[in-house]
């Protein structure tokens, strides 16, 4: 009779774990991101600071314009196809992206857009806040991220050259 109630014990023990540790972690559904920008972002580039307006959309260029500080306010960098144009007024210069050091922002930023047109849906690794944290890589970059849970919105990048946080308007 003692067995009997050990077992059954031990059961009612193994049984109930299960349920509270399968209740304390829920599995993050995969998300859809809003690949667009227009709003302005913080970037530090290996301790270099500075911020920018940056605007993109599947119908319009990558533009990244600094804003500060004021000896590069002003700068615009964009990319259009496989084009890559810098910089201010109507004193531009261009070239093919690959050009560009893999370090660039402006390089890792249009990598990253491509990353997020190859994969519609991402599967966050977890949840801060009112964000799902990702990972992601493309070519040989490895990258965190960080997405909106209410609007889909790309909040934060972040890799070992760069990091960025997005400032919308309206988040």
């Amino acid at each position: 009779m003692k067995k009997i109630f050990l077992l059954s014990s031990a059961i009612l023990i193994i049984m109930c774990c299960v349920a509270f540790s399968g209740c304390s972690e829920k599995e993050i559904s995969p998300q859809k991101v809003d690949r667009s920008f227009d709003c302005s972002a913080n970037i530090n580039c290996k301790g270099f600071e500075y911020t920018a307006d940056i605007s993109y959309s599947e119908n319009s260029p990558l533009i990244i314009e600094i804003t500060s500080p004021e000896s590069l306010s002003g700068l615009k960098t964009g990319f259009q196809d496989n084009v890559f144009k810098s910089g201010i007024g109507e004193k531009i210069c261009q070239t093919e992206n690959h050009y560009l050091p893999d370090s660039s922002p402006s390089q890792q930023l249009y990598n990253f857009i491509e990353y997020l047109s190859l994969n519609s849906e991402i599967i966050p690794y977890g949840a801060e806040n009112e964000r799902y944290l990702c990972k992601g890589k493309i070519y040989s970059n490895e990258f965190d991220f960080s997405v909106s849970k209410e609007s889909g919105k790309i909040m934060s990048y972040f890799s070992d050259d760069v990091k960025i946080e997005f400032n919308y308007n309206n988040e």
